[in-house]
């Protein structure tokens, strides 16, 4: 990490009047001490900047955008500032992530126009067991224990489906979805079948060996799944179409990051236009 972004670390970790909080692409962020998603902030200066651009060029204009696993709000902050035509809702069911994100989206710049619905999303609503990780660790917590943090205990929390949150909200056009549940993703897409129909957003998805291997997930179910929602799969970055469970693993040992898109629709890697925040 450069000296500026272990500066910016300590001071917004350990100094009064600067810890907890920082300004990120205009709007207060406010996470847990010690947040990994804050230290990738820092390192990366932009979270994941590579699903933001694909993101950016996939929403729609005046749509709506489904953030799934919000975490502290890292994803949704860009979106709404890049994009101001557009409404977030976010996902998150976590009791180490939940207090910050709501402080996050009151106190926000973007506040009328970004939601939050403090659920698990899945295939069937209930309650499921939630792994929780210390508090700094939450950017790995989800409905099973994947190991990629220590186990803190195990609680529970409500779930819902994204069909259920959608025809509750009047069914909205949603032009994206974005899912990161830790190996949660299979559950996310079963439950929001009707929606996808209706709306054919891209979905930008995470998709782990640790988090399938702790579900006892194959990785060829995403391409099973894409075909059954008449989605394509793509690699992110490079937007490479994804045919093959071999051409599959492959991709995911150089990548986490996978977007669905509707069949037949011609992908090109967005414009690189400078990000600043």
């Amino acid at each position: 990490m450069r000296i500026r972004s272990v500066i910016k670390y300590i001071l917004h970790n350990y100094i009064p009047g600067w810890r907890g909080v920082f300004k990120y692409f205009n709007t207060p962020i406010y996470f847990p001490l010690e947040s990994k998603s804050f230290l990738t902030i820092c390192d990366q200066g932009i979270f994941e900047a590579d699903n933001l651009y694909i993101s950016i060029g996939a929403i729609k204009p005046n749509t709506v955008v489904y953030d799934i696993g919000a975490n502290i709000g890292q994803m949704a902050a860009p979106l709404l500032d890049l994009r101001r035509d557009i409404r977030v809702v976010s996902f998150e069911p976590s009791p180490s992530s939940l207090p910050w994100l709501r402080r996050t989206i009151e106190q926000s710049t973007y506040s009328e126009r970004w939601s939050l619905v403090e659920k698990a999303v899945g295939s069937h609503e209930g309650v499921v067991d939630f792994y929780l990780a210390p508090v700094g660790l939450s950017l790995f917590e989800g409905t099973a224990h994947t190991d990629r943090a220590p186990l803190l205990q195990i609680t529970s929390v409500p779930v819902v489906t994204l069909d259920k949150i959608w025809e509750e909200q009047e069914r909205p056009p949603v032009s994206f979805i974005k899912i990161d549940t830790e190996g949660g993703e299979v559950d996310v897409l079963l439950g929001a079948e009707m929606l996808i129909g209706a709306c054919r957003p891209t979905i930008l998805l995470e998709w782990n060996s640790a988090n399938l291997a702790a579900r006892d997930t194959e990785p060829q179910v995403l391409l099973t799944l894409g075909k059954r929602l008449g989605y394509d799969v793509y690699t992110v970055p490079g937007l490479s179409l994804i045919r093959t469970p071999d051409l599959l693993r492959v991709a995911m040992s150089v990548t986490e990051s996978f977007l669905l898109s509707p069949a037949g629709h011609d992908l090109t890697e967005p414009s690189r236009l400078p990000l600043s925040h």
